[in-house]
Protein backbone atom coordinates (compact mmCIF):
# COMPACT_ATOMS: atom_id res chain seq x y z
CA UNK A 1 0.00 0.00 0.00
CA UNK A 2 3.10 2.49 0.73
CA UNK A 3 4.64 2.00 -2.55
CA UNK A 4 1.00 2.19 -4.73
CA UNK A 5 0.36 5.73 -2.58
CA UNK A 6 3.88 7.10 -3.46
CA UNK A 7 3.75 5.87 -7.23
CA UNK A 8 0.36 7.49 -7.51
CA UNK A 9 1.60 10.45 -5.74
CA UNK A 10 4.40 11.01 -8.00
CA UNK A 11 1.78 10.12 -11.39
CA UNK A 12 -0.16 13.49 -9.78
CA UNK A 13 2.74 15.74 -9.65
CA UNK A 14 3.65 15.03 -13.09
CA UNK A 15 -0.02 15.25 -14.53
CA UNK A 16 -0.40 17.89 -17.46
CA UNK A 17 -2.37 20.99 -16.61
CA UNK A 18 -4.04 23.62 -18.23
CA UNK A 19 -2.25 26.83 -18.17
CA UNK A 20 -5.13 28.76 -19.41
CA UNK A 21 -6.15 30.16 -15.99
CA UNK A 22 -2.85 31.74 -13.62
CA UNK A 23 -4.49 32.96 -10.04
CA UNK A 24 -1.83 35.56 -8.77
CA UNK A 25 -1.72 35.95 -5.00
CA UNK A 26 -3.55 38.86 -3.20
CA UNK A 27 -0.46 39.35 -0.14
CA UNK A 28 2.57 41.64 0.41
CA UNK A 29 5.53 38.97 0.72
CA UNK A 30 6.90 41.49 2.73
CA UNK A 31 4.58 41.06 5.54
CA UNK A 32 5.97 39.31 8.53
CA UNK A 33 3.48 36.36 8.99
CA UNK A 34 4.89 36.84 13.01
CA UNK A 35 4.15 39.44 15.19
CA UNK A 36 6.44 38.97 18.49
CA UNK A 37 6.50 42.51 19.80
CA UNK A 38 3.50 44.77 20.68
CA UNK A 39 1.88 47.35 18.17
CA UNK A 40 0.13 50.74 19.32
CA UNK A 41 -2.61 49.96 16.77
CA UNK A 42 -6.12 48.57 18.10
CA UNK A 43 -6.76 46.85 14.27
CA UNK A 44 -8.80 43.94 14.23
CA UNK A 45 -6.72 40.96 12.68
CA UNK A 46 -7.47 37.41 12.08
CA UNK A 47 -4.62 35.36 13.40
CA UNK A 48 -4.02 31.15 14.01
CA UNK A 49 -2.60 30.42 17.33
CA UNK A 50 -0.24 27.58 17.97
CA UNK A 51 -0.15 26.17 21.34
CA UNK A 52 2.59 24.36 22.64
CA UNK A 53 1.11 21.21 23.18
CA UNK A 54 1.35 18.41 21.02
CA UNK A 55 -2.42 17.81 19.03
CA UNK A 56 -4.39 14.43 19.47
CA UNK A 57 -2.94 12.26 16.75
CA UNK A 58 0.50 13.03 18.01
CA UNK A 59 0.25 12.79 22.16
CA UNK A 60 2.12 9.52 23.29
CA UNK A 61 -1.68 8.38 24.25
CA UNK A 62 -3.35 5.93 21.92
CA UNK A 63 -4.48 7.88 19.28
CA UNK A 64 -7.38 5.69 18.12
CA UNK A 65 -9.13 7.02 21.50
CA UNK A 66 -10.16 10.17 22.26
CA UNK A 67 -9.21 12.26 25.49
CA UNK A 68 -11.77 13.99 27.48
CA UNK A 69 -13.48 16.92 25.63
CA UNK A 70 -12.70 19.10 28.17
CA UNK A 71 -8.66 18.53 28.12
CA UNK A 72 -8.42 20.59 24.95
CA UNK A 73 -11.64 23.11 25.64
CA UNK A 74 -9.90 23.94 28.84
CA UNK A 75 -6.74 25.51 27.21
CA UNK A 76 -9.36 27.41 24.47
CA UNK A 77 -10.92 28.76 27.56
CA UNK A 78 -7.75 29.83 29.26
CA UNK A 79 -7.00 31.44 26.27
CA UNK A 80 -10.02 33.06 25.87
CA UNK A 81 -9.66 34.79 29.37
CA UNK A 82 -5.74 35.38 28.95
CA UNK A 83 -6.87 37.57 25.78
CA UNK A 84 -9.83 39.13 27.32
CA UNK A 85 -7.44 40.11 29.95
CA UNK A 86 -4.84 41.67 27.64
CA UNK A 87 -7.27 43.94 25.83
CA UNK A 88 -9.14 41.40 23.47
CA UNK A 89 -12.65 41.43 25.79
CA UNK A 90 -14.26 40.22 22.05
CA UNK A 91 -12.44 37.02 21.52
CA UNK A 92 -14.56 34.49 22.65
CA UNK A 93 -17.46 35.71 19.97
CA UNK A 94 -15.02 36.21 17.63
CA UNK A 95 -13.49 32.87 17.59
CA UNK A 96 -13.68 31.42 14.04
CA UNK A 97 -12.03 27.82 14.05
CA UNK A 98 -10.58 25.37 17.05
CA UNK A 99 -8.06 22.25 16.18
CA UNK A 100 -6.85 19.81 18.36
CA UNK A 101 -6.50 16.38 16.28
CA UNK A 102 -3.46 17.49 14.00
CA UNK A 103 -2.78 21.14 15.21
CA UNK A 104 -3.51 22.35 18.34
CA UNK A 105 -4.45 25.72 18.23
CA UNK A 106 -7.46 27.95 16.50
CA UNK A 107 -7.96 30.73 14.15
CA UNK A 108 -9.62 33.97 15.65
CA UNK A 109 -9.17 37.57 15.87
CA UNK A 110 -7.57 39.73 18.11
CA UNK A 111 -6.43 43.51 18.16
CA UNK A 112 -2.93 43.75 16.66
CA UNK A 113 -1.64 45.56 19.65
CA UNK A 114 -2.37 42.29 21.83
CA UNK A 115 -0.68 39.67 19.70
CA UNK A 116 2.79 40.49 21.56
CA UNK A 117 1.31 39.99 25.19
CA UNK A 118 -0.34 36.98 24.47
CA UNK A 119 2.68 35.63 22.41
CA UNK A 120 4.65 35.63 25.28
CA UNK A 121 2.27 32.97 27.11
CA UNK A 122 4.27 30.18 28.55
CA UNK A 123 1.57 27.81 26.85
CA UNK A 124 1.67 29.88 23.42
CA UNK A 125 4.33 28.73 20.88
CA UNK A 126 3.37 31.32 18.13
CA UNK A 127 0.91 33.84 16.69
CA UNK A 128 0.58 34.67 12.97
CA UNK A 129 -0.93 36.59 11.19
CA UNK A 130 -3.58 34.88 8.98
CA UNK A 131 -2.96 35.13 5.05
CA UNK A 132 -4.58 34.37 2.12
CA UNK A 133 -3.43 31.51 -0.79
CA UNK A 134 -4.28 30.73 -3.76
CA UNK A 135 -5.23 28.04 -6.53
CA UNK A 136 -2.56 27.36 -8.85
CA UNK A 137 -2.53 25.96 -12.16
CA UNK A 138 0.50 24.97 -13.83
CA UNK A 139 1.40 23.34 -17.22
CA UNK A 140 3.14 19.70 -16.28
CA UNK A 141 4.73 17.51 -18.39
CA UNK A 142 3.52 16.27 -22.03
CA UNK A 143 3.83 12.65 -21.30
CA UNK A 144 4.15 10.89 -18.36
CA UNK A 145 3.94 7.62 -18.89
CA UNK A 146 0.59 6.66 -17.27
CA UNK A 147 0.16 3.10 -19.53
CA UNK A 148 3.33 2.40 -18.73
CA UNK A 149 3.01 2.50 -15.51
CA UNK A 150 -0.04 0.76 -14.82
CA UNK A 151 0.77 -1.96 -17.08
CA UNK A 152 4.75 -2.17 -14.97
CA UNK A 153 2.96 -1.75 -11.55
CA UNK A 154 -0.51 -3.00 -12.16
CA UNK A 155 -2.24 -0.18 -10.92
CA UNK A 156 -5.25 2.13 -11.62
CA UNK A 157 -5.48 3.57 -8.31
CA UNK A 158 -8.12 0.94 -6.78
CA UNK A 159 -8.19 0.84 -2.86
CA UNK A 160 -6.49 4.41 -2.97
CA UNK A 161 -8.37 7.98 -1.57
CA UNK A 162 -7.39 11.18 -2.28
CA UNK A 163 -8.45 14.37 -0.56
CA UNK A 164 -8.58 17.14 -2.61
CA UNK A 165 -8.21 20.77 -0.71
CA UNK A 166 -9.25 23.31 -3.20
CA UNK A 167 -12.39 24.44 -4.77
CA UNK A 168 -14.55 21.76 -4.51
CA UNK A 169 -15.62 19.25 -6.80
CA UNK A 170 -18.81 19.20 -9.01
CA UNK A 171 -19.51 15.65 -7.87
CA UNK A 172 -22.50 15.59 -10.46
CA UNK A 173 -20.17 15.28 -13.04
CA UNK A 174 -20.51 12.02 -14.71
CA UNK A 175 -17.12 11.65 -15.46
CA UNK A 176 -16.26 11.87 -11.36
CA UNK A 177 -19.08 9.60 -10.19
CA UNK A 178 -22.61 11.62 -10.91
CA UNK A 179 -23.12 11.47 -7.05
CA UNK A 180 -22.11 12.22 -3.87
CA UNK A 181 -21.60 9.61 -0.73
CA UNK A 182 -21.53 6.17 -0.45
CA UNK A 183 -21.66 3.81 -3.25
CA UNK A 184 -20.04 7.47 -5.50
CA UNK A 185 -16.63 8.00 -6.46
CA UNK A 186 -16.37 11.00 -3.96
CA UNK A 187 -17.12 9.40 -0.78
CA UNK A 188 -17.88 12.55 1.11
CA UNK A 189 -16.47 16.11 2.14
CA UNK A 190 -17.63 19.64 3.70
CA UNK A 191 -17.81 23.43 2.16
CA UNK A 192 -15.43 25.46 4.97
CA UNK A 193 -15.80 28.29 2.83
CA UNK A 194 -19.69 28.51 3.69
CA UNK A 195 -19.70 26.05 6.76
CA UNK A 196 -21.86 23.66 5.10
CA UNK A 197 -21.87 20.00 4.00
CA UNK A 198 -21.90 20.27 0.43
CA UNK A 199 -18.29 21.07 -1.12
CA UNK A 200 -19.63 21.39 -4.44
CA UNK A 201 -17.48 23.40 -7.16
CA UNK A 202 -18.25 26.93 -7.84
CA UNK A 203 -14.87 27.95 -9.30
CA UNK A 204 -14.01 24.99 -11.77
CA UNK A 205 -10.78 24.50 -10.43
CA UNK A 206 -10.83 21.83 -7.93
CA UNK A 207 -13.49 19.48 -10.41
CA UNK A 208 -10.87 20.35 -12.62
CA UNK A 209 -7.64 18.64 -10.71
CA UNK A 210 -10.18 16.04 -9.17
CA UNK A 211 -10.56 15.14 -13.10
CA UNK A 212 -6.52 14.87 -13.72
CA UNK A 213 -6.26 12.35 -10.51
CA UNK A 214 -9.48 9.87 -11.00
CA UNK A 215 -11.79 10.73 -13.78
CA UNK A 216 -13.49 7.26 -15.28
CA UNK A 217 -15.75 8.10 -17.80
CA UNK A 218 -15.42 8.14 -21.43
CA UNK A 219 -13.75 10.02 -22.94
CA UNK A 220 -12.30 11.43 -19.68
CA UNK A 221 -9.95 9.19 -17.75
CA UNK A 222 -7.74 10.40 -15.14
CA UNK A 223 -3.97 9.02 -13.99
CA UNK A 224 -6.14 6.69 -11.27
CA UNK A 225 -9.57 6.14 -12.28
CA UNK A 226 -10.18 3.58 -9.55
CA UNK A 227 -9.34 6.28 -7.04
CA UNK A 228 -12.33 7.46 -4.48
CA UNK A 229 -12.28 11.02 -3.41
CA UNK A 230 -13.02 13.38 -0.37
CA UNK A 231 -13.70 16.83 -1.49
CA UNK A 232 -12.45 19.36 0.72
CA UNK A 233 -13.52 22.85 -0.40
CA UNK A 234 -11.31 25.44 1.45
CA UNK A 235 -11.03 27.92 -1.38
CA UNK A 236 -14.00 30.22 -2.81
CA UNK A 237 -15.21 30.62 -6.22
CA UNK A 238 -12.59 33.41 -7.05
CA UNK A 239 -9.76 30.83 -5.90
CA UNK A 240 -8.65 31.86 -2.89
CA UNK A 241 -8.64 31.04 0.30
CA UNK A 242 -7.71 31.93 4.20
CA UNK A 243 -5.22 29.58 6.08
CA UNK A 244 -7.44 28.50 8.60
CA UNK A 245 -9.65 26.57 6.58
CA UNK A 246 -7.01 25.20 4.44
CA UNK A 247 -5.81 23.61 8.33
CA UNK A 248 -9.54 22.87 9.30
CA UNK A 249 -10.00 21.04 6.11
CA UNK A 250 -6.79 19.09 7.10
CA UNK A 251 -8.05 18.83 10.52
CA UNK A 252 -11.21 16.85 9.18
CA UNK A 253 -8.89 15.13 6.86
CA UNK A 254 -6.68 12.86 9.46
CA UNK A 255 -10.30 11.89 10.53
CA UNK A 256 -13.21 11.99 8.47
CA UNK A 257 -15.92 10.87 10.77
CA UNK A 258 -14.80 12.25 13.34
CA UNK A 259 -14.85 9.33 15.84
CA UNK A 260 -11.06 9.68 17.39
CA UNK A 261 -9.69 6.82 15.04
CA UNK A 262 -7.45 8.19 11.95
CA UNK A 263 -7.52 4.98 10.25
CA UNK A 264 -9.99 6.19 7.94
CA UNK A 265 -7.78 9.03 7.16
CA UNK A 266 -6.94 9.27 2.89
CA UNK A 267 -3.70 7.59 1.56
CA UNK A 268 -2.95 11.21 -0.43
CA UNK A 269 -3.65 14.80 0.13
CA UNK A 270 -3.51 17.15 -3.37
CA UNK A 271 -3.68 20.78 -2.34
CA UNK A 272 -2.88 22.54 -5.95
CA UNK A 273 -2.78 25.94 -3.96
CA UNK A 274 0.01 28.52 -2.71
CA UNK A 275 1.43 31.79 -2.26
CA UNK A 276 4.35 33.94 -1.95
CA UNK A 277 4.72 33.16 1.77
CA UNK A 278 5.16 30.32 3.90
CA UNK A 279 8.09 29.07 6.13
CA UNK A 280 9.00 25.65 7.48
CA UNK A 281 7.27 26.47 11.09
CA UNK A 282 4.36 28.46 9.94
CA UNK A 283 0.83 26.88 11.22
CA UNK A 284 -0.04 25.32 7.98
CA UNK A 285 3.19 23.60 7.61
CA UNK A 286 2.93 22.63 10.61
CA UNK A 287 -0.13 20.86 10.22
CA UNK A 288 0.77 19.42 6.88
CA UNK A 289 3.81 17.84 8.63
CA UNK A 290 2.25 16.14 11.63
CA UNK A 291 -0.46 14.83 8.94
CA UNK A 292 2.47 13.43 7.60
CA UNK A 293 3.52 11.88 10.08
CA UNK A 294 0.43 9.65 10.20
CA UNK A 295 1.10 8.34 7.02
CA UNK A 296 -0.45 10.98 5.01
CA UNK A 297 1.25 11.34 1.56
CA UNK A 298 0.93 15.27 0.61
CA UNK A 299 1.09 16.63 -3.08
CA UNK A 300 1.19 21.15 -2.44
CA UNK A 301 1.71 23.05 -5.55
CA UNK A 302 5.19 25.56 -4.03
CA UNK A 303 4.73 29.06 -5.29
CA UNK A 304 5.93 29.87 -7.62
CA UNK A 305 8.27 26.18 -8.18
CA UNK A 306 6.96 23.37 -9.13
CA UNK A 307 4.62 21.29 -6.74
CA UNK A 308 6.31 18.71 -4.62
CA UNK A 309 4.97 16.02 -2.43
CA UNK A 310 6.40 14.83 1.17
CA UNK A 311 5.09 11.68 3.06
CA UNK A 312 7.07 10.28 5.70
Amino acid sequence: MRILSCLLALLLVFSPLSAQHQFAPRVDPSTPPILLQDAADDTIVNVIVEFADAPLFLTPQNPRKSPPPDVYQARFAQFALDAAQSGAPHVSALRRREFFRIFFGLRTSLPRKAIGTLSRLPYIKRIQIERRVEALMERGLEQIRVPEARNTYGVDGSGILVGIIDTGIDYLHPGLGGGIGPGFKVLGGYDFVNDDPDPMDDNGHGTHVAGIIAANGNPLEGVAPGARLLALKSLDGSGSGLEGDIIAAIEMLVDPNQDGDPSDRPDIVNMSLGARFGSPDDALSTAVDNAVQLGITFCVAAWPAPTVCTSA
